[in-house]
């Protein structure tokens, strides 16, 4: 299946999850984050329900703790190329 594939600049928050005796308690306070990098989801709820996606986010955050992340905007999103090898 073909895909666009996008350059943009993606505008993120993340939190720390942390659990007490069993019960989670994420922190108050969004911490915001940018990057700038390929996509092929221009949709912000595309994005955020891409399970890859929100894991490469995560793993950009060094942390023992849980982290949860959602998108908030995709800034400027150029057009690169049509792939058919995109998963």
């Amino acid at each position: 299946m073909k895909k666009e594939i996008y350059y943009a600049k993606i505008n993120y928050e993340w939190r720390v999850v942390r659990y007490v005796k069993g019960v989670k308690k994420p922190a108050k306070k969004w911490t915001k984050a940018s990057i700038t990098t390929t996509t092929t989801d221009i949709n912000v709820d595309d994005i955020n329900n891409n399970k890859f996606y929100m894991d490469r986010l995560r793993h950009k955050h060094n942390s023992n703790s849980d982290i949860e992340v959602r998108v908030t905007s995709i800034d400027n999103p150029k057009y690169l190329c049509m792939s058919n090898d995109v998963y």
